[in-house]
């Protein structure tokens, strides 16, 4: 039996009380890696807001890195963390910081598509319950406009709690994006009530994150630096968790309360 304390079955407090305890853990493996993603990807983004200021063409250019950088970087540093902490979990290995980010950059073309590929289930299922709706409202009416916002918000909580663990298969597995999601899907409908509770968690957060992200590149670096891991290590324990169910001898631990302090 491993001594491994972090692979174990844990309800739905203890997955976030896990996701905490485990970041102080390693708290500065994941500030180097969050650091070194994170500040160049801060500096880049502020010189292409100085382009936007300019003329047309500056601003186009200036949009597109900023676009581009942004989102590289989130991808970026979302596999990094990812990677890192399977590392931790099932391999009790610290990587070298280096090892840490080249290895993962392999992950972030995979990781867009697999976000693409949720963006437009979520829009596929938004516009079919518009049509729907469309047959029985008058579409210029403000309740219309209410029920197409409602619509889209019903569809990301159908799809994206089904899966939003995919990352994990992708990079624990090296599997393709498809094979990433449809794993996830078939992962998650294992228990449904748990992936949903701390998704509504994992959801709260994610909002607290946007909101600091719009008051200065500061905060958006904090905010990057401590709640973007906490969040990701939320969803490693719910993986974990979820995965322990369906094969615990893959994992070769028991459940006993014992190996859950902490």
């Amino acid at each position: 039996m491993t001594t491994n304390l972090w692979l174990t079955r844990a309800d739905v407090p203890q997955i976030f009380v896990k996701a905490y305890f485990f970041f102080r853990a390693y708290f500065h493996s994941f500030l180097k890696i969050g650091l070194s993603i994170l500040i160049p990807v801060e500096i880049i983004a502020v010189l292409a807001t100085l382009l936007t200021q300019g003329e047309k063409f500056l601003t186009l250019v200036g949009q597109t890195i900023l676009i581009i950088v942004t989102v590289g970087g989130q991808l970026w540093l979302n596999a990094a963390l990812i990677y890192q902490a399977l590392g931790f979990c099932l391999e009790e290995e610290n990587y070298k910081l280096e090892h840490t980010l080249k290895a993962s950059t392999k992950f972030i073309t995979p990781l867009l598509i697999i976000h693409v590929v949720i963006i437009l289930f979520i829009l596929a299922i938004s516009m079919i319950q518009v049509l729907i709706l469309s047959l029985v409202f008058n579409q210029q009416s403000p309740l219309m406009q209410t029920l197409v916002f409602t619509s889209a918000f019903v569809a990301f909580l159908l799809i994206y709690p089904r899966l939003f663990l995919a990352p994990f298969f992708l990079i624990e597995e090296s599997i393709r994006a498809g094979d990433a999601l449809r794993k996830s899907n078939e992962l998650t409908r294992l228990n449904r009530l748990k992936t949903y509770l701390v998704f509504l968690g994992f959801l709260l957060i994610q909002s607290l994150l946007l909101g600091l992200s719009f008051y200065s590149p500061v905060l958006s670096l904090l905010s990057g630096i401590l709640l973007i891991p906490f969040t990701t290590f939320v969803l490693l324990f719910l993986y974990i968790d979820l995965k322990i169910s369906v094969n615990p001898l893959e994992f070769e631990k028991t459940d006993s309360q014992e190996d859950l302090e902490i």
